[in-house]
């Protein structure tokens, strides 16, 4: 073999491995750059729904409005058979977030007057029920001063709330 030759076969392998290392080199480029454009879009897409959950656990949710909460209270002593004109008050105070920023939770005071504990418990379970969903987070009763006897509550109600976080 001629050197000559020698030097023209050295020579083209050297060509074909540096054509293939570039192809190799410009593929592997290429699946990066589409993998590095994929992250910018779902990074994109990760702060918009992070901008969308905060302005969500920011402001209370409006599930209840006092009007609602009124209304859905009216229709459990209805079902409980408690008059209405023993609901002494009902105080919806502000909506607060769980430290965890898992729920909004309202909070509700609320008074009765006169009922049996049979109408009480029948009137918590009915606010616990769909589609009122509201919780007794705390009962206290003491005997009705009321004519009659029966008893007396006072009850601290929440409403728990995941909020709506696709506003």
């Amino acid at each position: 073999m001629k050197p000559r030759f020698r030097m023209l076969i050295a020579t083209s392998t050297f060509c074909l491995a540096m054509i293939l290392c570039a192809g190799w080199a410009w593929e592997y480029l290429d699946d990066q750059r589409t993998a590095a454009i994929d992250a910018a879009r779902e990074l994109t897409d990760c702060r918009d729904l992070a901008r969308q959950i905060t302005a969500a656990r920011l402001t209370p949710a409006a599930t209840h409005r006092r009007g609602d909460i009124t209304t859905a209270i009216a229709s459990a002593a209805a079902q409980a058979g408690l008059a209405e004109a023993n609901l002494d008050h009902i105080d919806p105070g502000s909506a607060r977030i769980n430290p965890d920023g898992s729920m909004i939770q309202r909070r509700i005071d609320l008074s009765i007057r006169q009922g049996t504990l049979r109408q009480i418990t029948t009137f918590a379970h009915a606010l616990s029920s769909p589609p009122i969903d509201l919780r007794a987070a705390r009962i206290r009763l003491r005997p009705s001063d009321a004519e009659g006897g029966g008893w007396a509550a006072e009850m601290t109600l929440t409403n728990p709330d995941s909020g709506d976080l696709t506003r």
